[in-house]
């Protein structure tokens, strides 16, 4: 079967990543529709919230940057042309448009395809699960996933900003966050965000704070930290399920954005103000942490698989 993805946000190319092997294996024909040629990361670092450009390159590299293994890359044929749907037997995307669209997982546990919806779990909460299985953990130590500036945390969303500003900003976020981290924390790290402005790289953070730098594979940070604090991002909804010992910050915008994260809080996993850190982490270790829920039979990657297949005939 002739199978399109449809291009879509950089960071929703973490789905198919996962699927591009499963899908070959199965015998399928895939093409990526993707928007650009070259792939230079300082393009994304002048406005990170704006990524359009798509390209092979830039989809292993957010694939690498979350720990995502790609497999069969060099039997996927990519596509800049718009009427690209003419040709397929299946359009799969991540969101829906027509009935006829198949939909993958993007913070949610199921497909839909022609209105229905079936659940499937999601491959990128598997793999998280399975890196969560086969790291170790570091005792009393903790994760901050970084928001990677230029979105309303540290500079303002998608505008330009001074460089020293956007550098003194963030020396003050990371000292709100860790003033109010408990004392039997004691190992603390900080994952990069892969689209990340200017100042927000890890390069350029490894000059001017003194907190280990974790550029690629955020799984295996996550599994290998014993707690992780998360800033909004949709990091969260992979965290819910996992097992894993984290919170949810608010109270660190520093510009306003009506569609800022900290007013997605709730939705991404509940809100915790970062004042009150350290007691929100001695009553969570009080208690039972989240277990892993399995309510599948198989992986979420051979469930889309069969899916596929399924409706395929």
């Amino acid at each position: 079967m002739r199978i399109v993805f449809k291009r879509a946000m950089m960071q929703k190319f973490r789905v198919i990543a996962s699927l591009i092997g499963p899908i070959i294996d199965a015998g399928h024909s895939l093409r990526i529709c993707v928007k650009g040629t070259a792939f230079t990361p300082n393009q994304w670092r002048n406005n990170p919230p704006n990524v359009g450009q798509s390209s092979q390159k830039s989809i292993r590299y957010i694939a690498d940057n979350f720990g995502i293994p790609i497999r069969r890359m060099e039997d996927v044929k990519f596509t800049r042309k718009k009427n690209y749907y003419h040709n397929c037997d299946m359009l799969i995307k991540m969101s829906q448009q027509e009935k006829r669209d198949f939909v993958l997982p993007y913070l949610v546990p199921h497909c839909r395809y022609k209105g229905k919806k079936y659940l499937t779990g999601d491959p990128l909460l598997e793999l998280m699960r399975e890196k969560q299985r086969s790291v170790a953990t570091v005792p009393n130590s903790l994760l901050i996933v970084h928001p990677g500036g230029c979105r309303g945390f540290i500079s303002p969303w998608g505008k330009p900003y001074s460089r020293r500003k956007t550098r003194e900003n963030n020396i003050r976020f990371i000292d709100d966050i860790t003033k109010h981290i408990p004392p039997w924390i004691t190992t603390i790290s900080i994952k990069s965000h892969p689209v990340p402005f200017h100042q927000c790289t890890a390069e350029a953070m490894r000059k001017y704070l003194s907190f280990p730098i974790i550029e690629t594979n955020l799984c295996e940070a996550i599994a290998r930290h014993e707690w992780v604090v998360n800033i909004g991002s949709s990091t969260a909804f992979w965290l819910k399920g996992s097992g894993k010992k984290w919170l949810n910050l608010v109270g660190l915008a520093k510009f306003k954005y009506k569609f800022h994260r900290e007013n997605l809080a709730e939705q991404r996993g509940g809100a915790t103000d970062y004042t009150t850190l350290t007691q929100s982490m001695e009553d969570y270790a009080r208690t039972e942490t989240q277990k892993e829920k399995d309510i599948f039979e198989m992986p979420a990657t051979e469930n889309i698989i069969n899916l596929i297949n399924r409706v395929a005939k």
